[in-house]
């Protein structure tokens, strides 16, 4: 079977690793894909390791006029199956772009795009967006055959704001490779040493983009009366810059830039930073399957996270994580304190978030998932 994957662009999002990690295992399953995106992000995100890896990658050019001419040539030499778009921009392109050809067409739904919580902290012209509800409403409508959603939560809001029928819907959700396959514990002693981190230090870790979504402000003012009163305690936030970098600076500032909060940037190697922390902090106030706190899960650290629905799907609460309410630095550093004081409860949310991990969240259970979707589709 032939797919082609069309995309914005593989940066460092969760969408982007997501397909990235699956390219592989559909490839064992007999599923080759070929992957065209509407930008290059350069050496950010996982496009130059696909490409050393030798996947297909076609990059399109810039212009509506000429990228859809360059898809529709694209879709007559390949002659995919199926076209899998995900991401708003190449959703579009996709479902202009097949009209008339014989490829099945399956959008991806990854995030709660048109629910009040995301709208009310977005800085966007709220008519703006809803034309572009209606827009991806009315198109998928038309021109989508399946819609994968990766949570129940998003499912039901594609539901609710985009009134696509259930049926219409199959949800898989996200997987991660294991980064423990030989049941170690990873390079903790030498990753503190590269990021000049106590070796005997109790390291917080927070993983993702600075944009107001994750909401990093949350984070640091939780954290940040923890390590008064614990010398120990340190926070790393690994993530490129964002939307919400400027006000993080503004704000790390005014608590006098301490230390013991460092920002890491852009990481190739988030799993050893997470084998070589304590306490993995989600503070994100919307998602659509958070692949962080899988990635958190993986490797048997215990997680502090927002108590927000799709959150909740992939945890287990009071068993493999505690949630705290979100945008609310107080629940999040009483919840956080509660756990350090307790290592024994810390090691026995861990062991269980790895258990639900090998589970639930293998890269190969959703493999099979995803490739039987494929073949449900033709």
């Amino acid at each position: 079977m032939r797919v082609l994957a069309v995309i914005n662009a593989l940066g460092e999002g969760g969408t982007e690793r997501s397909l990235a990690e699956l390219l592989s295992p559909l490839a064992e399953r007999g599923i080759d894909i070929t992957i065209a995106t509407l930008r290059s992000r350069g050496e950010e995100g996982v496009e130059p390791t696909l490409r050393a890896q030798g996947h297909d990658i076609r990059l399109l050019p810039s212009g509506r006029a000429a990228r859809l001419r360059a898809f529709r040539a694209l879709l007559h030499e390949l002659q995919p199956d199926v076209v899998h778009s995900m991401l708003f921009e190449a959703n579009l392109l996709a479902r202009l772009g097949t009209i008339g050809t014989r490829p099945r067409v399956l959008t991806s739904l990854v995030n709660t795009s048109y629910s009040p919580q995301r709208i009310a902290t977005l800085g966007t012209d709220h008519r703006k967006l809803r034309a572009v509800q209606l827009i991806d409403a009315i198109s998928g409508r038309l021109f989508v055959d399946r819609f994968h959603a990766v949570s129940i939560a998003v499912r039901d809001d594609a539901i609710r704001h985009l009134r696509i029928p259930a049926e219409r819907i199959t949800v898989v959700g996200r997987g991660r490779r294991d980064p423990l396959p030989s049941g170690g514990g990873g390079p903790r002693e030498s990753v503190r040493r590269d990021l000049a981190t106590p070796a005997e230090a109790t390291v917080l870790i927070n993983v993702g983009r600075q944009e107001h979504q994750k909401d990093h402000l949350t984070l640091v003012r939780a954290v940040a009366p923890l390590l008064d009163e614990r010398p120990d305690l340190w926070l790393l936030i690994a993530g490129r810059e964002g939307n919400e970098s400027a006000q993080l600076e503004r704000e790390l500032h005014a608590l006098g830039n301490p230390e013991r909060i460092v920002r890491l940037g852009h990481r190739g190697d988030v799993a050893n930073i997470l084998v070589a922390s304590d306490l993995f902090v989600f503070t994100s106030r919307y998602e659509g399957m958070p692949g962080a706190v899988i990635e958190a899960m993986s490797v048997g650290l215990p997680v502090v996270a927002s108590d927000i629905a799709p959150v909740r799907e992939v945890v287990e609460p009071n068993q493999s994580a505690l949630l705290a309410s979100v945008g609310n630095p107080d629940s999040f550093r009483h919840t956080i304190a509660a756990l350090l004081a307790d290592p024994a409860r810390r090691a026995a949310i861990g062991q269980r978030g790895r258990r639900r991990y090998e589970e639930q969240f293998t890269v190969d259970a959703v493999a099979d998932h995803m490739a039987e979707l494929y073949r449900s589709l033709i």
